[in-house]
């Protein structure tokens, strides 16, 4: 991916063949970089996690040197999965104690279908779970659901991570399992998920989420409510 410039090149012709390879790689991680930052996401892909950045230039990588080829795609269903994982548990991480109690109640995450016990390890299924039924679980996620209401999201930020999200995430993880139990990929439907997170003639789920997130990270500072830096 891009081309190399005459200095460049005259560079390489002086490495060893394994030094070559290296520099190589190198250069073109750093190209679906700057295609990633400056032709998808813009603003939001600094304020992403840098685990996140690094998922998705494997995932890039893997699209584009596939061809197309459904065999050559087997990763990136893994890929769309820890991406949006990732992300959204950085979202999320204002409201961490919250949720730790919720995972440490036998009886609540028996409840609620939950499987994860803690937040570190918080799957992307029982994220989507949890943020989901915040709107219809009565009391169950009582606390939870009044941790996202004193935020300062707007209804339609709050129907995104409540409502649309979560049904979107629960999609990709039922895909993802059914894809991993049949031994094979469907091509299409890994094509689908991957535009609609990025955000190709759509609205991406993922430059929606980093700015929820980079929202509810502000507010969790402002009200010294703990989080980590971004």
């Amino acid at each position: 991916m891009g081309v190399l410039g005459a200095a460049a090149k005259g560079t390489l012709s002086r490495l060893t063949p394994d030094q070559l390879i290296v520099a190589l790689r190198r250069h073109d991680k750093e190209q679906y970089r700057a295609r990633l930052r400056f032709d998808v996401f813009f603003d939001t892909w600094e304020f992403m996690e840098p685990a996140t950045q690094a998922q998705l230039i494997a995932m890039e990588r893997t699209w584009y040197e596939s061809n197309g080829a459904p065999e050559a795609l087997g990763n990136i269903p893994n890929d769309l999965r820890k991406i949006c994982e990732l992300e959204l548990r950085g979202c999320v991480y204002p409201f961490r104690t919250t949720i730790e109690h919720m995972l440490r109640d036998p009886a609540l995450r028996n409840d609620l279908g939950l499987r994860s016990r803690s937040f570190d390890g918080i799957s992307l299924g029982d994220l989507a779970r949890l943020l989901g039924w915040v709107q219809d679980s009565g009391d169950k996620a009582r606390s939870l659901r009044t941790a996202l209401e004193s935020t300062a999201l707007t209804d339609k930020e709050r129907e995104f991570i409540l409502v649309y999200l979560p049904r979107w995430a629960r999609d990709l993880w039922y895909a993802r399992n059914d894809s991993e139990h049949a031994f094979r990929w469907d091509a299409k439907r890994i094509a689908r998920f991957r535009r609609s997170l990025l955000g190709i003639d759509c609205r991406g789920i993922l430059p929606q989420l980093v700015r929820v997130k980079r929202k509810l990270r502000d507010s969790g500072r402002h009200a010294s409510s703990g989080g980590t830096k971004i």
